[in-house]
This record gives structure tokens, C-alpha cells and sequence, in this order.
């Protein structure tokens, strides 16, 4: 073959590079759960599994009737085989996605065995996630790419549309999925595996010894072998944190492989907004004899929030890119089943020629090149016929499943005519096909119009606020029963009072309407002063929003009562949160409420009730969880109060004012109360934007 440059330059577009005596292409998830298992059962020392999401009751297999799950597999591995340690890295994920998700609060699926470990990894930025997703056994064999063990993934290539598998844990049905994974042996897995103790170590503190080595490789015989001996190469997204640099080896590799491609770009990918790669594929696209680009992409984002935001941008995106496409060498195309139903794309995938295929956990946003942990993939068949067999043959593969035809017929189309999409266009019938991406489809809410910095939707790097709001907490030692059994009692005394709340008559006595006229009898009673913090105390521990019970303060009591009031409830809350977290403990808050709320910088810790005072006006947690962790950490109870009054007092003498100002608009809406309204507003904007510069100037210098 031609001599070719190098593309993979450690430090620059890749962390480490070598060659894989063998490695396979896993398509769709039935594949890949059935790899997994396979290798799984081979391990001897260690067994490494990092995620975005898992879940236990996920059922590996399903087909001749077999339903074991996740949880029950990997407990039974670490029971069978008393050399085996399995270790479980997932994402201390946001509670925007607390309903999506199995609650690991006290991870009571996981643990069953002594030498099954389970950890929510939360180190990195404010807003960001840890999105790698790969397993390593014994540092011997390992898989990546962008396939979760979690639920609404499994599917296979037929992707029947009504199969009756494809159910989640609880039995409900999710529609066609189609996903990519990669399987490797060798050096490069120990990579991996290294990555996962250094990972390890950055969450929890604690270093993983480098698992015995073995000499075979546990490569399970039923797994075809895709590639043999071939160049391949890890690259690696790290936003900056701490005193850690960021990493952005997936965003220099992907860019090199758009410039690399001759004459076509196949793409696979479950988003598509940033404007850097949109920009790289543009330049392409405009030159005479540049490659042909095929992104396959879904229909649609899964839910109207994904919809609004993510497919918002994509819609700019995708436009402006299509305004560059002026030899008509660009195809946006989404994949349908027999039936006409959308089959959702969650790959991430590249493939450029004959020569370059990449494949992992980044999508096409700003978030995977500078934001979120991404682990990629790339093979690179630049002097190895056999390789460059194997990196076209994916491609036409893929091709195949999504045009309901043969592999052999699109390796045949295009040889034929020498053109990706041609041979596309003339494989295309009825039924399962590829169909043109409607790229103004106009979401259920248009983002960009709402937001003046798409950046706050698809962020790039970590703000400058994240690294005063890296939460505190005083280390005490372990006692692993103990903290359970706090956590187990902590939850009961919750979930009765979220039962008390659903199940009884109080939920219907307890809204800011039923506040009011409770409040209104106590007006002029001297025993408000005892009976609304007791009210703010109640209303915290059941969650209520502190912001409403304020408002029902200000709308009910006369201005100064109102404020004394308000301020009076806020800290009365605030201590006995304070005071029960001091009770339970750090390790049970962290079961409770995640470890990004268990810890505030030392730096933080050291600025005392200034700490608090910030976090007070940054929508970091619910209050009563800000209150709680207090509580568990180093925090004095001096300083956090002052804090706290310090923190709150500004909103809670802005919510008076202005509740005020809206009653006497409401009752009288004359032009004076208009107009002391609307300056009210502006004296809220003003103080707001105030706040939000000192915040700014807070974050930066701490």
C-alpha cells in the first residue's frame, strides 16, 4: 500500500497505541451482552466494568428461555472464583435522571459478595458525566464502545419491530436499538485496564493492584475473530479538574480522520452538535475531490427534554452543514424496520475508506471532545490488506443491516460504481431502508431561541464556578455495618415521610394555597414565631422547596413579619438538617445523597461561612440536602449559620418585597402599583446580575 502518515501520535490524538493480535466488531447489543458473558466466565483475577448506567436486573440473555441478570452474574462469578475481585465504576450520575435510573442508594444489589465492589465515580466537573464505557478482563481482553450494561439497549440486527424480548426490567416495551461495540485482546487491553485502576483511584482514593498476569488470553471460542495483529490505538476525553489537565486525544483523532478520508466518510452517531466537527466535514465537502459523507443518524431524540436541546442544535447544525454541500457528496440518513419504525442510532462510529475505523463512547458534541470522559477505539489498516478487508467489510455490514439486504450485495454495489452513496441509493426499497433525516423538524421547544449561549446546553470545558462548589466533607472511618444501618434508617424515616405525604390527607392541607390561609389565621398571633420555623423544620425534612415555603411567608404576613418570618424558618430548617447529618455521618449521606454532595473543597472549607454563603445562591442540591451534608462534614455549626443567614437574607428580603408588590398589583392594579412593580423587578434583575458577576469572580479565584 501507499505510504500513508502516521496518524496516531501519543499525547496528541491517542494516550497509547500498539497492535491487537486479535479483535472483533460487535454489532448491536445481543452480540455484545453475549461476548460479555462468555469472557466474564473466563476471568481469573480481576474483573473491571465502568459505565454511564447499570443496572442489575438487566437479563444478559434471552434467547432459549435464559434470563439471568446482570447483578445475579456478576455475584455469582466473584462466588465461584475465589481469586476473582469485580469492580463496578459507574457515574455519580444527575438527579435529572433519578427516574430513569435503578437507585444505588445502598447498592444492596451489588454487594451480596465480599469481592463485589460497586462505586458511583463523581469525579469530574460540575454538569459533567462519566460516559467510558468498557470492561477489562485480567488486563488480557477487553471491550469497548458505546454499548451501557443497562436496560433498553438489547436488540439484535434484525431488529424486529414487535420483538417481545426487547422489554425493560419491569416489563415495559422500548422500540429497535442499534449500538457498536468493539472486543480486543492483548497489551492495549492492559491499557484499558490501567485506566480503570487510575480511575479507581481518582473515586475512591484507593489504589487497585495490576491483576497476576496470565499468559493465554480469555477469548471465548464462540467470538469470531474481526482482525488479526492489527494497528490500534486508545484515545481519551478528560475534562480539566482539579489539578488534572484536560485530555482531548478523541476530538485531535477524530479530526484526523475526517482529513485522512479520500473517499468516503461513513458515519454513525447518536448526536451530532458540534460546530468544530461540523466545520472539519464542511471543509471536506467543499473541496472538488473530496470524500463522500454518510452520517446515519436517529430520527429523533429519545424524549422531548433530548429533543428540545440536543436535537435543537443539531437542527442548526446539520443545516449549515448541508449550506456547504455544494458537489452534493453529503448524505444525513436515518434507519427504518419493515414496518416503517424508527430504529434509534447510539453508536458512535467512523469509518474512513478502507483504512480507519473508529469506535467508542464519544458523540459528536461538544461534550464528548472537551466535557465528559470518552474512551475511543481506532484501527488503522494504512499497510495491512487483511485490516483494511476487515474495516471495509464493517462498513458494509452495517450498510447491509440497515438497508435489509446482503452483505455481499453492498460490497458489490459499491465496487460497481465506485460510490458510497450511489450504492446506498440503489440497495434502498421498501420497507427496511434508509431514508433522508428531516432536518427541520422543529422540536417540541426550540432551545436556541430560549438561550443565548448554546454552550450552556452543549457545554465544552467545566466553568470556572465548578471548582468552588466541589462539595466538603470530614473523612471519619469506615464502619461499613454501621453506616448501613444508619442509611437503612435514614431512608425508612424518608420513605415515611414521602408515604405521610402521598397516602394521607396531608398532601392536600400542604401547598403554598393551604400555607396561605394557615398562615393568614397566625397573623397577629405572636405564636407564628414558633409555629412557621416548626412549619419550614416539617416542610424541609418532607422535601417541600424552601423558595415556595418563603413565598407562602411573604404573600400571607405583613412585609417585616414576613422577613423576620421567613428567615427565622429558613435557619430553624437548616439547623435541624444540620444537626441530623451530624448524626448519621458522612458514609451515610454518601449512600443517601451521592459523593459529589459529600465533599466541599478544602479550599471552600477554609473561606468558612463565605463557602456557605455561596452555595446558598448556586442551585447546586435541595436545600435540605445541602443542609444534611453540612452536617456530616468539618463545617462548624458557627459558620454555617452565619452562612447561611448571610446566603439567604438577600432572597428572602427580594421574595418579600416582591411577593408584596404582586398581592397589591393583584388587588390593585393601578398605574403607581404598576409602576413600584416594575421597578421592584429591576432593583431583582440588577441584584440578580450582581450576584451572578460576584459568584463568577468567587469561582475564578478559588
Amino acid at each position: 500500500m501507499l505510504d500513508v502518515p502516521d496518524l496516531f501520535i501519543p499525547g496528541e490524538t491517542c494516550w497509547r497505541s500498539g497492535t491487537a493480535p486479535r479483535a472483533a466488531f460487535l454489532v448491536d447489543t445481543a452480540a455484545y451482552f453475549k461476548a460479555f458473558v462468555a469472557a466474564a466466565s473466563l476471568a481469573e483475577t480481576c474483573l473491571y466494568i465502568a459505565g454511564w448506567d447499570f443496572d442489575s436486573r438487566l437479563v444478559l440473555l434471552r434467547e432459549g428461555g435464559q434470563d439471568l441478570t446482570f447483578g445475579t452474574f456478576l455475584n455469582r462469578l466473584a462466588a465461584a472464583k475465589p481469586g476473582l475481585g469485580v469492580h463496578v465504576l459507574a457515574w455519580d450520575f444527575a438527579m435529572l435522571y433519578t427516574l430513569e435510573r435503578e437507585l444505588p442508594l445502598f447498592n444492596l444489589s451489588w454487594n451480596h459478595h465480599r469481592r463485589m465492589h460497586y462505586v458511583l465515580d463523581n469525579a469530574h466537573p460540575l454538569g459533567a458525566s462519566q460516559h467510558q464505557k468498557f470492561v477489562v478482563v485480567d488486563d488480557r481482553l477487553a471491550f469497548a464502545g458505546g454499548i451501557d450494561l443497562t436496560k433498553n439497549r438489547w436488540d439484535t440486527p434484525a431488529h424486529v419491530p414487535d420483538d417481545d424480548r426487547r422489554t425493560t426490567p419491569d416489563g415495559t416495551a422500548y422500540g429497535p436499538f442499534h449500538d457498536v461495540q468493539m472486543a480486543l485482546a492483548g497489551p492495549l487491553a492492559g491499557n484499558l485496564g490501567e485506566l480503570f485502576r487510575q480511575r479507581w483511584l481518582w473515586a475512591t482514593g484507593q489504589e487497585l493492584p495490576p491483576p497476576v498476569s496470565r499468559k493465554d488470553e480469555p477469548w471465548p471460542g464462540e467470538l469470531r475473530v474481526d482482525l488479526n495483529d492489527a494497528s490500534m490505538a486508545v484515545s481519551r476525553t478528560f475534562p480539566s479538574y482539579k489539578d488534572r489537565p484536560a485530555v482531548r486525544e478523541v476530538e485531535a483523532m477524530t479530526l484526523a480522520v475526517i482529513a485522512a478520508a479520500k473517499r468516503s466518510l461513513y458515519i454513525e452517531n447518536q448526536y451530532f452538535t458540534s460546530r468544530k466537527l461540523a466545520g472539519a466535514l464542511a471543509a471536506r465537502l467543499e473541496e472538488p475531490d473530496g470524500p463522500e459523507v454518510v452520517v446515519v443518524l436517529p430520527e429523533a431524540s429519545s424524549g422531548w427534554l433530548e429533543q428540545s436541546t440536543m436535537d435543537s442544535l443539531r437542527r442548526h447544525v446539520l443545516a449549515e452543514l448541508l449550506a456547504h454541500d455544494r458537489h452534493g457528496r453529503l448524505r444525513l440518513l436515518t434507519p427504518l424496520t419493515d414496518d416503517g419504525t424508527p430504529i434509534y442510532v447510539h453508536s458512535k462510529l467512523m469509518v474512513a475508506d478502507d483504512r480507519l475505523a473508529m469506535v467508542g463512547s464519544a458523540n459528536l458534541t461538544n461534550r464528548s471532545m472537551g466535557f465528559d470522559s470518552e474512551l475511543v477505539l481506532t484501527v488503522d489498516a494504512a499497510t495491512a490488506p487483511k485490516t483494511a478487508q476487515a474495516v471495509a467489510g464493517l462498513r458494509h455490514r452495517l450498510l447491509a443491516e440497515h438497508l435489509g439486504c446482503e452483505v455481499a450485495e453492498v460490497s458489490k454495489a459499491i465496487e460497481e460504481s465506485g460510490s458510497l452513496i450511489t450504492a446506498i441509493s440503489g440497495l434502498r426499497r421498501k420497507g427496511r431502508c434508509l431514508v433522508h433525516v428531516v432536518v427541520d423538524r422543529e422540536p417540541p421547544l426550540d432551545t436556541l431561541a430560549l438561550v443565548a449561549d448554546e454552550n450552556l446546553i452543549d457545554p465544552e470545558r467545566p466553568m470556572a464556578l465548578d471548582r468552588a462548589i466541589d462539595l466538603f466533607a470530614r473523612e471519619e472511618p469506615r464502619n461499613r455495618h454501621r453506616a448501613l444501618f444508619k442509611a437503612l434508617g435514614a431512608l425508612a424515616m424518608l420513605l415515611g415521610l414521602a408515604a405521610v405525604w402521598r397516602f394521607t390527607p396531608l398532601s392536600e392541607q400542604i401547598d403554598i394555597d393551604r400555607l396561605a390561609g394557615f398562615g393568614a389565621a397566625l397573623r397577629g398571633n405572636p405564636l407564628a414565631l414558633a409555629v412557621v420555623p416548626l412549619v419550614f423544620v416539617l416542610a424541609g425534612l418532607a422535601m417541600i422547596p424552601v423558595v415556595a415555603l418563603i413565598g407562602a411567608t411573604a404573600i400571607v404576613f405583613d412585609p417585616l413579619w414576613a422577613l423576620v418570618l421567613g428567615l427565622v424558618g429558613c435557619l430553624a430548617s437548616a439547623s435541624v438538617g444540620y444537626a441530623l447529618g451530624a448524626v448519621l455521618g458522612r458514609e451515610t449521606i454518601r449512600r443517601l445523597a451521592g459523593r459529589r454532595l459529600n465533599r466541599l473543597s478544602r479550599q471552600l472549607a477554609r473561606k468558612g461561612f463565605l463557602a456557605v454563603a455561596v452555595l446558598r445562591n448556586v442551585p447546586v442540591a435541595p436545600y435540605t440536602l445541602v443542609n444534611l451534608v453540612a452536617g456530616a462534614s468539618h463545617l462548624s455549626f458557627a459558620h454555617f449559620i452565619v452562612g447561611t443567614a448571610i446566603g439567604m437574607a438577600p432572597g428572602v428580603t427580594i421574595m418579600t418585597i416582591f411577593a408584596g408588590r404582586i398581592e397589591s398589583l393583584i388587588k390593585n392594579p393601578d398605574p403607581v402599583n404598576i409602576a413600584i412593580t416594575l421597578a421592584v423587578i429591576a432593583v431583582v434583575a440588577v441584584g440578580a446580575l450582581w450576584l451572578g458577576r460576584r459568584l463568577t469572580r468567587y469561582g475564578k479565584s478559588s
